[in-house]
């Protein structure tokens, strides 16, 4: 039994983790398409992310998200970003 839960528990922690590269390689997707997509580096890109809490939006809600196409992805983190920074303002 204890052999069956010790394997239970490994392959729990490998789809874990396959969770967590599934999400990085998403968020990496949407990064770099956005940088495209504006002309700017992945590096300034990176930082407006985090300004705006863009990436841990799109971890949250990944399962949704990684379903859209990239234009469609681009209209959202800019509608994102524009309220978030109209609620800085407010």
């Amino acid at each position: 039994m204890e052999k069956e839960l010790n394997q239970l528990e490994k392959e729990f922690k490998q789809c874990q983790m396959g969770i967590v590269e599934e999400r990085a390689r998403f968020v990496s997707f949407c990064i770099e398409q956005y940088a495209r997509a504006k002309n700017m580096s992945t590096e300034d890109v990176v930082s407006l992310f985090e300004k705006y809490g863009i990436t841990e939006h799109f971890c949250e809600f990944f399962e949704v998200l990684h379903t859209y196409g990239h234009n469609w992805l681009i209209e959202e983190i800019d509608e994102m970003i524009n309220n978030r920074k109209h609620r800085q303002r407010n």
